[in-house]
C-alpha cells in the first residue's frame, strides 16, 4: 500500500514539472511568434521599399541596351551613308587586275546599303546612288566575266588535239613519260576567278554571263575543230612528198599529219587500202585516194570532238558548279553539227561512187559507222543530262542512221549491180574478170566489220537468223550467199560468150578457184557455211566439173592417137618383119601429121590462156599430161621403130618428153 502511494506521489510530482515545462515551452513559442510577426512585417515594409527601386533599375537597364543598340545601328546607318563615296573608287577601278577579292567585298556592303535604303527610306537620293553604283558592278562582273573567257579561251591546237586522241587509244604505244598532259582550256587561276563571279552573280538570278559563256566557248570549240579540219587538208596535200627533217624548231609538230589511234588506223587500212593488193583490181583513183584519207581524218575527228566535248564538260562544272544551270548542248551543238554533216557529206559522196558502181569505195563508211557506234555511249553520256535538249543528242543518232542507210542501199545495189552487171569487155585469155576481183575485195572486207555490217544487211532468211547465235555474223553469211549466188550466174552466162568451149570452162575455172580461194584465205567460208554448210563443196565440185569440160579440148589431139582403125597390130610390130602395106603407112603417117597439127593448134591457142593462179595453173598442167601423155606414149612406141617413112623427122617431131615440156608452155603467153 505504501508502494502504490509513493508511486502516485512520483507520478504527480512528475506531472507538475511536465506542466511547469509546457508552460515555459508555451512562452517560448509566443515570444518566436512575436519574433517571426515583428521579422514578416520588417520584411514587408522592405520590399516595399526595395521593389521600385528594382524595377526602375530594370528600366534603367532595358533603355541602356536599346539605347546601346540604337546608337549601333545608327552608326551602321550612318556608315552605309558613306558606303557609296567609300566603294565607288573600288567599283569604279573594276574587278581585274588581280582586284577581284576587293570588288566583291565592296560590292557585298553596296549590296548592303541599298537593300536597307529600298526597305527603309526607298525615295532617298542615297538609295538611287547605291543602285546605280550596284548596276555598274554587276555590269563589270559581267563584262570582267566575258574578258577573262575571250582572253583566255584559245583554239586547242591541232597537234594537241591528235597527242590527246592518240592517249586515249588503249592500244597506243606512247610510253608514261611522253603521255600527253591532260587538256586545260582555261588556267586554273582564270577557272577560279570565272567560278567566284559566276556564284556571285547567280546567287542574285543575274544570268547574262551564261549565253556569254555558251556563246564564247563553243566559238572556241569549232575554230579548234576547223584548225583540225585544215591540218588535215594540209596533211593529204602534202603526202605525197618526202616528209620534213626533224629541226629544233619551236613550232615542234608544225608538219605533223593527221594521226587515227591504232585500232581505228588497223580497221580503217583493212577496209579501204587492202584493195589494191588484189589482182584484177583498177588502179586506185586520186579522188579515191582522197576519199580514204578524208574518212581517215574523219575517224580522227569524231574522236577529237568527244575529246573536246568531255574538256567542255568538265570546265563548265568547274565554272557554274557541279549541277551547271547552262546545258552543255548550247556549248557543243555548233561545232557537232558541222561534225555530223562532214559525215553525211561522205555519205553523199559514197553514194555518188555507188553510182559508177564503184563499190570499194562503199567500204571506207564502214569503219565511220563502227567508230560512231563505239563512241555512241560517250556522246550519250555527255548529252544525256535532264537540262539538256534533243538537238544535240539527236545528231550522232541522226549521224548512226544516215550511215546505215546509205550502207543498206549501197550493199543491195551491189547485188543488183552484179545481177545486171552489163556485159562489158570479157578478158580475152580468160582470166579473173574485173567483176569478181571487186565483188569479192567488198566481201572479204565485210568480214572486219561484222557488227556494223549486221546493224546493216537486211535478213532474207528469217527461221535461219533466229536460230544463229549470233545475228550479225548470220546475217552477213546470208548476204555473202546471195551475192555469190548471183555472181556465180552472172559469170556463167557472160562465159557463153566465148566461142571456145575451152576458154569458157578456163574462164568459169579462173573465177570459180579465186572466189574459193578468197573465201578461205579471209575466213569468210567459215561465216558462210553458218548458213550454207556445203558451199564449200559446190565450188569444188563446180571446179571438177570444169576441168572435165575443159580437158575434152584435148579429144581432137587424142582422136589420131586412140587408133579406131589400126594400121598395124601389136604383134606385127612385135615380130619385126611384117611388111607395111601402102595405105597403112598413109595412115600412120595421117595420124602423126593430124596429132602434130592439133597439138600445135592447141599449143597455140591456149598458151595465151591466163591462169593466174600458179596451183591452178599448176594442176590443169598435170591434169593434161596424165590425160594425153600415157596414150601417146603408147602410140609412140609402138610406131618409132616401124619403117613407115623415110623421112621421120617430119612426122616423129614430138617424143612424150617433148610433149611434156610443150605442155609446161600451155597458159604462158611470153613462152
Amino acid at each position: 500500500m505504501d508502494g502504490v502511494q509513493l508511486k502516485v506521489a512520483r507520478q504527480v510530482e512528475n506531472i507538475k514539472l511536465f506542466q511547469e515545462a509546457l508552460a515555459k515551452s508555451s512562452q517560448l513559442s509566443k515570444g518566436m511568434c512575436n519574433i517571426l510577426s515583428s521579422f514578416d512585417e520588417r520584411l514587408m515594409k522592405l520590399e516595399r521599399t526595395i521593389l521600385p527601386v528594382y524595377h526602375e533599375t530594370g528600366n534603367l537597364q532595358r533603355r541602356q541596351e536599346n539605347i546601346e543598340r540604337t546608337l549601333a545601328q545608327l552608326e551602321e546607318v550612318v556608315q552605309l551613308y558613306g558606303v557609296s563615296q567609300m566603294a565607288k573608287p573600288k567599283i569604279s577601278q573594276g574587278p581585274g587586275d588581280q582586284n577581284l577579292d576587293t570588288f566583291l567585298e565592296a560590292m557585298e556592303q553596296v549590296e548592303k546599303a541599298r537593300d536597307y535604303f529600298e526597305q527603309n527610306s526607298p525615295h532617298n537620293i542615297e538609295a538611287n546612288l547605291l543602285e546605280q553604283l550596284f548596276n555598274e558592278g554587276v555590269t563589270g562582273l559581267q563584262a570582267e566575266f566575258e574578258a577573262l573567257l575571250a582572253r583566255h579561251s584559245r583554239p586547242v591546237s591541232p597537234v594537241a588535239i591528235l597527242d590527246l586522241v592518240e592517249a586515249e587509244c588503249p592500244q597506243s604505244s606512247t610510253s608514261p613519260a611522253n603521255a600527253a598532259a591532260p587538256l586545260e582550256p582555261l588556267p586554273a587561276a582564270v577557272v577560279n576567278d570565272l567560278s567566284r563571279i559566276s556564284s556571285w552573280l547567280r546567287k542574285r538570278n543575274l544570268t547574262e554571263h551564261l549565253d556569254a559563256y555558251a556563246t564564247q566557248r563553243s566559238r572556241v570549240l569549232v575554230r579548234s575543230m576547223q584548225g583540225l579540219r585544215e591540218h588535215h587538208k594540209t596533211g593529204s596535200a602534202s603526202s605525197g612528198t618526202l616528209p620534213p627533217q626533224p629541226s629544233s624548231s619551236p613550232q615542234l609538230g608544225a608538219n605533223r599529219k593527221s594521226r587515227v589511234p591504232r585500232r581505228l588506223h588497223d580497221a580503217l587500212m583493212r577496209g579501204l587500202r587492202r584493195a589494191t593488193d588484189v589482182a584484177g583490181l583498177q588502179e586506185v583513183t586520186s579522188r579515191d585516194e582522197l576519199l580514204d584519207q578524208e574518212v581517215e581524218a574523219y575517224l580522227t575527228t569524231l574522236t577529237a570532238l568527244c575529246r573536246l566535248m568531255q574538256a567542255e564538260d568538265e570546265l563548265l562544272r568547274k565554272v557554274l558548279g557541279p549541277d551547271p544551270p547552262l546545258p552543255l548542248e548550247r556549248v557543243v551543238l555548233s561545232a557537232l553539227e558541222t561534225v555530223t554533216q562532214e559525215g553525211e557529206a561522205l555519205a553523199g559522196r559514197v553514194k555518188r561512187c555507188v553510182a559508177r558502181h564503184d563499190f570499194v569505195s562503199v567500204l571506207c563508211l564502214f569503219p565511220v559507222l563502227q567508230h560512231v557506234r563505239v563512241l555512241r555511249k560517250d556522246y550519250e553520256s555527255l548529252l544525256s543530262g535532264p537540262t539538256s535538249g534533243r538537238a544535240a543528242a539527236a545528231r550522232l543518232p541522226g549521224l548512226a542512221v544516215t550511215l546505215q542507210t546509205t550502207l543498206n542501199k549501197a550493199l543491195e545495189e551491189l547485188v543488183d549491180s552484179v545481177k545486171g552487171d552489163p556485159e562489158g569487155k570479157m578478158p580475152r585469155d580468160g582470166t579473173v574478170h574485173e567483176l569478181t576481183s571487186n565483188v569479192m575485195v567488198v566481201l572479204e572486207q565485210l568480214l572486219g566489220f561484222v557488227e556494223a555490217a549486221g546493224a546493216v544487211l537486211a535478213v532474207w532468211d528469217l527461221a535461219s537468223f533466229s536460230q544463229s547465235r549470233d545475228p550479225n555474223r548470220a546475217a552477213l553469211a546470208q548476204y555473202v550467199t546471195r551475192v555469190l549466188s548471183v555472181l556465180n550466174l552472172t559469170l556463167y552466162n557472160k562465159s557463153v560468150r566465148y566461142e571456145d568451149q575451152a576458154l569458157q570452162a578456163v574462164f568459169r575455172l579462173n573465177n570459180l578457184h579465186y572466189v574459193l580461194r578468197a573465201l578461205v584465205r579471209s575466213g569468210l567460208l567459215e561465216v558462210v557455211q553458218m548458213y550454207e554448210p556445203t558451199l564449200g563443196q559446190q565450188y569444188e565440185e563446180q571446179i571438177r566439173d570444169q576441168k572435165r569440160l575443159y580437158s575434152q579440148s584435148w579429144s581432137r589431139v587424142l582422136h589420131y592417137v586412140l587408133e579406131v582403125d589400126r594400121p598395124l597390130s601389136t604383134s606385127a610390130v612385135a615380130a619385126g618383119g611384117a611388111k607395111l602395106r601402102d595405105k597403112d603407112r598413109q595412115t600412120i603417117k595421117d595420124k602423126f601429121t593430124g596429132f602434130n597439127r592439133e597439138l600445135e593448134e592447141l599449143y597455140r591457142v591456149q598458151k595465151a590462156y591466163a591462169v593466174p593462179d600458179v596451183e591452178l595453173r599448176e594442176s590443169l598442167k598435170r591434169d593434161n599430161k596424165e590425160f594425153v601423155l600415157p596414150k601417146y606414149k603408147i602410140f609412140y612406141d609402138k610406131y618409132v621403130s616401124v619403117p613407115f617413112t623415110k623421112n621421120p623427122d617430119k612426122y616423129l617431131k614430138y617424143t612424150p618428153l617433148q610433149v611434156s615440156n610443150l605442155i609446161d608452155q600451155f597458159f604462158d603467153a611470153a613462152a
